[in-house]
């Protein structure tokens, strides 16, 4: 595959054209120049084992649309020469061409050396030699090299079009190397802890196990701007426990429940559906108060204390597991704070005597007036008195309460009793 000749070879004509900068300078003067191609998509000079003087090589997308020119650098009339790089005597002799005029070139190129000679009659003459390629990435795959629960292994195969020139000087083949990179993605992308792939670059790679089936991807690039890209569908044997807790508020304006202080018995949803992996059996630990074995579940607190959930999870073909960090949940004990005036006065503010409360197994308040006589009774500390005897209103005054709790834990016990004022006036 080759993406479009400005963007993928502009830094690769630049290369070529400071190479040929260099290859000016380091000529004696007079009749100097070189072989080029508007064609070519690369350009390098040979490294020749024996040490002989080096060439250049010309790289094309399509050869046969090719040509080589040769322009001197002094104007003149020049007899050019052309002739192919011939295998049985390791010579450039077979002809090609023949032609008189001021610059000369040649084209339906083949994949070759090639030679040119050119004079101006005068005994000045001059010869270079190149070589001309088509090169290709013909194919790229992703294997799969090991998997286990952590570690995940893969191997970039490609096949690479076979080039070689031949040294002038032994006639050793000398092969042509494509400096092949490899750019990895995924899907899911990195660099998320729980994604495959982050910017990896080597021909194989060692990343940790994926937890979420993956589209991997990896590009075989080369010098020459060629590309070729593979992908594989890789299904995930490694987990990753997650899960998110929330606690159940019962909207009791005066019970002390909060987002830092909860009230048992406290209901708390759980739930595991943001865990990562295939074929996932669940099992929740409540720290210590109790388990559960579904995806998402809800549990209940009926003591004070800190617990450390956690959950644990396995994929159930693989026997990968994994267990998440600990979230932590704090019922705070019992509390009982008894106000000591209200008023029924219809304005929505402190309309009805109540308990604040926390964390209480039992209750029950008993109010009286003056003269012994019970005007309110609840086992309910989320219930408050408004004040009210029957149907009618009870009198401002002094009122009298008994208050026997029970906390969650046996030492918490509460017998209060005390006074309440209350108040009607605007």
């Amino acid at each position: 595959m080759l993406k479009s000749s400005f963007d993928i070879h502009k830094k690769s004509k630049e290369k070529f054209l400071f190479f040929l900068l260099l290859s000016f300078l380091t000529l004696p003067t007079g009749l100097f120049s070189q072989i080029t191609s508007p064609e070519a998509i690369y350009g390098e000079a040979t490294s020749y084992p024996s040490g002989t003087a080096n060439d250049t090589i010309l790289y094309f997308t399509d050869i046969n649309a090719a040509s080589l020119s040769i322009t001197p650098d002094v104007t003149g009339t020049y007899t050019f020469n052309w002739y192919r790089y011939n295998t049985s005597n390791n010579s450039f002799d077979i002809p090609v061409s023949t032609e008189t005029g001021s610059s000369s070139s040649i084209s339906a190129l083949a994949e070759t050396g090639y030679r040119v000679t050119y004079d101006d009659g005068a005994g000045n003459s001059r010869t270079y030699r190149c070589w001309t390629f088509q090169p290709a990435v013909i194919s790229a795959e992703i294997e799969l090299v090991s998997e286990d629960c952590f570690v995940l292994e893969l191997n970039a195969k490609d096949t690479v079009k076979a080039l070689s020139y031949f040294d002038p000087g032994t006639s050793a083949a000398v092969p042509v190397d494509y400096d092949l990179t490899y750019t990895w993605a995924s899907d899911p992308e990195g660099p998320d802890e729980d994604n495959p792939v982050s910017g990896e670059t080597g021909k194989h790679i060692s990343i940790d196990a994926p937890v979420e089936d993956s589209e991997i991807s990896v590009t075989v690039g080369s010098k020459f701007g060629l590309e070729e890209p593979a992908s594989m569908h890789y299904v995930a044997l490694a987990v990753k426990a997650l899960f998110r807790q929330e606690p159940e508020s019962r909207g009791i304006p005066n019970e002390m429940d909060t987002t830092q202080k909860h009230s048992a018995p406290l209901v708390v949803r759980f739930f595991g559906d943001e865990s990562k992996g295939n074929n996932l059996a669940y099992e929740w630990d409540f720290g210590g108060d109790g388990r559960a074995f579904e995806m998402n579940t809800l549990h209940t607190y009926q003591y004070s204390g800190t617990y450390e959930n956690i959950l644990h999870i396995v994929n159930e073909v693989s026997q990968c597991d994994d267990t998440s960090e600990p979230q932590e949940i704090v019922v705070f004990e019992s509390d009982l704070q008894v106000p000591n005036v209200f008023t029924p006065n219809g304005d929505g503010v402190n309309d009805e005597f109540r308990v604040a409360y926390r964390s209480l197994k039992t209750y029950r308040i008993d109010i009286f007036d003056r003269w012994g006589r019970k005007v309110y009774s609840s086992t309910n500390p989320g219930h408050g008195w408004d004040g009210r005897i029957g149907r009618g209103e009870a009198s401002p005054g002094v009122y009298f309460y008994v208050i026997k709790a029970q906390g969650f834990i046996e030492e918490e016990k509460y017998n209060l009793h005390g006074t309440i004022t209350l108040i009607r006036g605007k």
